[in-house]
């Protein structure tokens, strides 16, 4: 470069020396220059270095000599005064020669001298401020105005606030709802960083690096669906209840609103983002480049996005929740098995006992001569409780302890097969407590047969406790039966559930020999499991009033009239657990609805 160039002249040599051929990327560093630099001598010597080192220093040279130009570095022209007045020349000539196709060319020299289109944008959005003939740009002051928008106290309240919502708001809102919370706590934690970064005077391209968390979680928030009904109305709707926070839910609001509205305060977040890129990279981006290759994910809607303290007390509500809606449903399920199996209802709602007609009649025939037995007599031992159980305990002891303690004839396809139901001595401890209650049953019909007691006053000594001793002494024979029924229930309960079990398994799947081998094996225990009541599909074989009927029917039968019995005499868990399904139903809607809200699906 001639060093008694002057600035006018230089700025001439300058464009003319801009204008040269190069590659894309050798112009590309050409424009680097130009922006990083604001001298025009020191712009020129960058790029005669530039060009020595591409090898373009004579190549399309804005002085090479087969042009008839003169090189205004070295000094040489056409003109006799030589030096200076020949460079001033050939640029004046190369000037008028070129001009009518300068004004072709997209943006021209003129339009890159001048700052071209990164200062048009710039000015246009404001985040770019041009300087002297738009040959040196920088970011707007305005930028970092925007970011130091929300004062001190705001940002304090806001983030006390937004914690104690991610703390404590899962409890009332849905995933999607609380993680709007979180993702504006992440953007104003990461928001009120950027000026620092700003007034460090840092390269552009530092500025990206240093925000890119900021533009993640701005891109991540505005993804999120109703965040403006979420944030300026479930938010302070439930901090409201906070008493400690009520001072600052003000300085909350503000700052909520000053942060949604980013994109309306010129010069917005978006062009003020876009400006480190464009600084950065010395060419013009959109918004939906930088999102693209901030390859943020979409937003987390069905699960919340809580730190990991607040993650294992909401882990451990789903948890206790989930329980409650399983334990419940049940529940349900069971009572509704044991009305549909063993109760039969009339249109009104309430139990029928028209299956005690049989039992009522076998056992009084069998205990009374043919000459007193009567209407009036089998009426009387449905109507009186204490006539009533004594028939339903006689009964038991004739058609079902037999089944319960030893052999029995069974008869399949016309050949009768003396069996065993159950190992011996399964049921011996509770068939003794039975004789014992039976023995005490009779001593009490046969001492007190005049004695008139019907159901209302029975349900009434149930609940409150009778004064008189007979009556007293047949209440414990109740509390007594009950008991004994429940206890022979209970292990009857699981004998059959198994038996559904491996009926069920036989159908879906096809017989399994070791399943299949349990049909003809006594039971040894009555313990949950996959197994055939033995002999399910044998006719018994007997002198009582279930011959004829196969086993699977008998103890169906047996556990109808089980549960019969404890709801007719009272008993208080079978009463309350039948009346208790509305509440169960209300218990498990609740719970239900308490797991969809957190986003747990069923």
């Amino acid at each position: 470069m001639d060093p008694t160039l002057t600035r006018s002249q230089a700025h001439k040599v300058f464009g003319e020396l801009y204008r040269k051929s190069r590659s894309p990327e050798e112009q590309e560093e050409v424009d680097g220059i130009v922006a990083t630099t604001s001298d025009v001598f020191v712009r020129i010597k960058r790029i005669e270095e530039l060009d020595e080192r591409s090898g373009n220093s004579t190549r399309n040279s804005a002085h090479a000599s087969a042009d008839g130009r003169s090189d205004a570095r070295s000094g040489r022209g056409h003109s006799s005064s030589g030096g200076l007045s020949g460079a001033v020349g050939s640029v004046s000539s190369e000037k008028k020669a070129r001009k009518k196709s300068d004004a072709g060319e997209a943006g021209g020299w003129l339009s890159r001298l001048f700052g071209g289109e990164i200062v048009k944008w710039g000015k246009a959005n404001g985040t770019i401020s041009p300087g002297f003939l738009g040959m040196s740009y920088a970011l707007s002051p305005k930028v970092e105005h925007l970011f130091l928008g929300l004062k001190e106290d705001q940002i304090v309240a806001s983030i006390k606030c937004l914690k104690i919502a991610i703390r404590d708001g899962w409890e009332a809102w849905t995933p999607a709802q609380y993680n709007v919370i979180v993702a504006m706590y992440n953007f104003l934690e990461e928001f009120v960083k950027v000026p620092p970064y700003l007034q460090k005077k840092s390269r552009p391209e530092e500025w990206i690096l240093d925000t890119l968390t900021m533009q993640k979680n701005y891109v991540i928030l505005n993804m999120h669906p109703n965040i403006d009904s979420v944030l300026k109305e479930d938010l302070p709707h439930f901090l409201i209840s906070k008493p400690d926070l009520s001072p600052i839910l003000s300085k909350l609001k503000a700052a909520i609103q000053y942060l949604l509205t980013l994109e309306s305060r010129p010069p917005g977040i978006k062009n003020s983002v876009l400006a480190f890129y464009v600084l950065g990279r010395k060419k013009i981006v959109d918004w939906d480049t930088v999102v693209s290759e901030l390859k943020v994910r979409e937003p987390v809607l069905d699960r919340y996005r809580s730190p990991e303290n607040v993650r294992k007390v909401i882990e451990a509500k789903i948890v206790k929740t989930r329980e409650v809606y399983t334990r419940r449903k049940n529940e349900l399920e069971e009572i509704d098995d044991i009305k549909t199996k063993y109760f039969q209802m009339d249109p009104s709602g309430k139990v029928k006992v028209d299956f005690l007609n049989e039992i009522v009649g076998d056992v009084v025939r069998k205990t009374y001569s043919e000459s007193v037995v009567n209407e009036a007599l089998l009426n009387a031992h449905k109507r009186e409780p204490h006539r009533l159980l004594f028939v339903a305990l006689k009964d038991f002891d004739t058609c079902t302890l037999p089944l319960l303690s030893g052999s029995i004839t069974t008869k399949a396809i016309g050949t009768s097969t003396e069996v065993i139901l159950f190992k011996q001595g399964m049921f011996n401890s509770l068939i003794d407590e039975f004789i014992l209650l039976m023995r005490e049953m009779e001593l009490y019909i046969k001492k007190y047969k005049n004695v008139s007691y019907n159901f209302n006053d029975f349900m009434e000594d149930m609940k409150k406790g009778p004064s008189d001793e007979v009556i007293k002494s047949f209440i414990d024979i109740v509390r007594k039966s009950i008991k004994l029924f429940k206890n022979f229930l209970n292990d009857l309960r699981v004998v059959m559930n198994n038996h559904m079990l491996a009926k069920n398994t036989e159908a879906s799947v096809g017989q399994k020999d070791k399943v299949n081998r349990t049909k003809e094996v006594p039971i040894e225990n009555a313990a949950p499991g996959v197994r055939f009541l033995p002999h399910f599909d044998c006719e018994l074989v007997s002198n009582n009033r279930m011959n004829g009927r196969t086993i699977e029917k008998i103890f169906e039968e047996i556990m109808m009239n089980v549960y019969n019995y404890l709801y007719i005499f009272r008993d208080m868990e079978l009463t309350v657990k039948l009346s208790s399904a509305p509440r169960l139903q209300a218990e498990m809607e609740s719970a239900k609805k308490e797991l969809e809200r957190m986003g747990v699906k069923l």
